[in-house]
């Protein structure tokens, strides 16, 4: 499908740039003689407008070697360097493309407002939070003894203060009071569009949904389709590029580079009797069965519920100990401590019709938009957002009614939170070779 119309600033023939004195400010002189003055840190930003480049590219090359840019930024300068006649904005829309429908609609439940640090946020969006908090504290009385802005964990900039648990803008109706009082513009990026995702895959653009909604399964058949229009000129096209690493022993029903393995795990995903013991069994490197495999060895199943429960016994133990409780979401720690709790027995793999579509839906999408992107190679992000369906089944089995439960949906997205991330999966891996002992085990 066609995406938003993106302007592409490009510098107008004919310019010349007169370096300031001193400290201060150069000036872009026009072909007409009209001099256009601007801070020289604006200088590096506007010799990348040559018509080639986003507002998002320019940004990114602007970052490399120095501080962060924000594509924001760049957008303003733009168009106020069009409004001087310095740049012309020249149109360019790309494809679009999404896999599996993706739909959604927020139910507004304020669940990922809590325990999850939104940032770091560009200094432009630092400035404008810290205004309007002074003008909401003149409204809400608790924000005149709460600050709207905390330092990230490692240092580097600073993110939405959160307070017991909660983001400080969260309100009691559970609803933005930024967005509320100042419109949708008034938040970060990352809260205006989530879960809605753009990545840039090799040159081709993708939408679609991150499977990390406490609320998706909700809307995931009948809410309203996902596109493009969702997502401003500067999300569009985040580049996220694929990873791949080199396993032992793998299996010749995945394909060897990161594109090709994403194509024929979406492919897979998209089949409308894939199991998920199947699935976990292609993963691995077994050749496709038919009919699809409907449970794995005991002996396999028993051993990954033991590693299941093995890793939540040791994370409560970790969290209780040592994590500060606003690090993870309260649905985490309830998974974790359902998982240790449960007997050794083997899971169930056998999944209702409407909980095997949203897993199915939620493991695509998490491929599509490289919500997995920090691991090694697509198939492992592919293995553990699968592991968190089975986490699911073990902390909330479903029953054969037609509705997904909460319970099982928050199960799933809990887990998928907690270890999208590289550095959590290698707490539970700790290389190569440990996965494919794991994998090998199921082919």
């Amino acid at each position: 499908m066609a995406g938003p119309i993106q302007y592409l600033p490009c510098l107008r023939p004919g310019l010349r740039l007169v370096p300031a004195a001193q400290a201060g400010e150069h000036s872009v002189v026009r072909a007409d003689g009209k001099a256009v003055r601007m801070p020289n840190r604006f200088v590096a930003l506007l010799l990348l407008c040559d018509g080639t480049r986003a507002a998002r590219e320019i940004a990114e090359r602007a970052s490399v070697g120095g501080g962060e840019v924000a594509a924001e930024l760049v957008v303003k300068l733009a168009e106020q360097m069009a409004a001087h006649e310095v740049v012309d904005l020249v149109p360019r829309v790309r494809e679009v493309e999404t896999w599996g429908e993706p739909r959604h609609a927020c139910q507004t439940c304020g669940a990922s407002c809590e325990h999850h640090l939104i940032g770091p946020l560009p200094a432009e969006r630092v400035a404008q939070i810290t205004r309007d908090h002074a003008r909401l504290a003149e409204h809400v009385p608790r924000l005149r003894h709460q600050p709207p802005l905390m330092p990230m964990p490692d240092g580097e900039g600073e993110a939405l203060a959160v307070i017991d648990g909660r983001c400080v803008f969260l309100g009691d109706d559970r609803l933005c009071l930024l967005h509320g009082h100042f419109g949708a513009q008034a938040k970060p990026l990352t809260c205006q569009t989530f879960p809605i995702a753009s990545v840039e895959a090799e040159g081709e653009i993708r939408v679609g949904v991150q499977p990390s909604c406490y609320t998706l399964h909700r809307t995931f058949r009948e809410g309203p389709r996902v596109t493009a229009e969702a997502l401003s000129e500067g999300d569009l096209g985040y580049r996220t590029p694929a990873s791949s690493v080199a396993l032992p022993a793998l299996g010749r029903s995945i394909a060897a580079t990161p594109m090709e393995e994403e194509a024929t795990l979406l492919g897979w995903l998209a089949e409308p009797d894939l199991t998920l013991a199947e699935l976990f069994a292609r993963v691995a490197g077994a050749p496709p069965a038919r009919p699809p495999r409907v449970a794995l060895p005991l002996d396999k199943a028993e051993a990954l519920h033991r590693l299941l429960v093995g890793v939540a016994r040791g994370r409560v133990a970790e969290m209780a100990a040592h994590r500060a409780p606003t690090v993870h979401h309260g649905h985490t720690w309830a998974m974790f401590s359902a998982l240790a709790a449960l007997e050794a027995v083997a899971p169930d793999l056998t999944l209702p019709p409407p909980h095997r579509a949203f897993v199915m839906f939620a493991i695509g999408q998490g491929v599509f938009v490289r919500e997995t992107g920090r691991l090694p190679a697509p198939r492992l992000g592919a293995l553990v957002l699968a592991l968190g369906a089975l986490v699911a089944v073990q902390v909330a089995p479903p029953g054969q009614e037609e509705e997904i439960s909460d319970g099982f949906a928050q199960a799933m997205i809990a887990w998928n939170r907690r270890f999208v991330v590289g550095v959590a999966f290698a707490e539970l891996f700790a290389g190569p070779e440990a996965i494919e002992a794991l994998l090998g085990g199921w082919r």
